[in-house]
């Protein structure tokens, strides 16, 4: 949605991260906004040194991938498959708690780390977008 962008766009605002929305311009389910927040945020963390975040979403799948130089997922993946909150550092617990808002939302959520690309990769079993 249109307000769901702006909100994206507000975060990014203050810092040398770019957004390339391509996403349609369609109603969100709640659940998939809000997950969208957490992997636009792990995306940023991802980028040290700057960027550029793409954004696409899909009937059932949501994609956030982070270009630039020295994009790093390590603490992406560590918090996505902790198993406590124990194991935690302050850099994994944003990706913990998608994890954790993905498996609420009967979403799998996965990473792929390249050199100079951390991808963000969210399959639903519902619809998340409403034309």
């Amino acid at each position: 949605s249109a307000a769901l962008r702006r909100m994206i766009e507000a975060i990014l605002t203050d810092g040398p991260v770019t957004l390339d929305w391509t996403a349609a311009e369609a109603a969100w389910e709640p659940g998939a906004a809000k997950l969208s927040l957490n992997m636009v945020l792990l995306g940023r963390e991802a980028l040290p040194r700057g960027g550029r975040l793409t954004l696409a979403a899909e009937p059932r799948h949501l994609t956030v991938t982070a270009e630039g130089v020295g994009a790093a997922g390590g603490e992406v993946s560590s918090g996505l498959g902790a198993t406590s909150e124990a194991a935690l550092t302050p850099r994994s617990v944003l990706a913990y708690h998608a994890a954790l808002l993905a498996r609420g939302l009967d979403c799998r959520l996965t990473v792929d780390e390249r050199p100079g690309r951390v991808t963000l990769f969210a399959a639903f079993a519902a619809k998340i977008l409403n034309n």
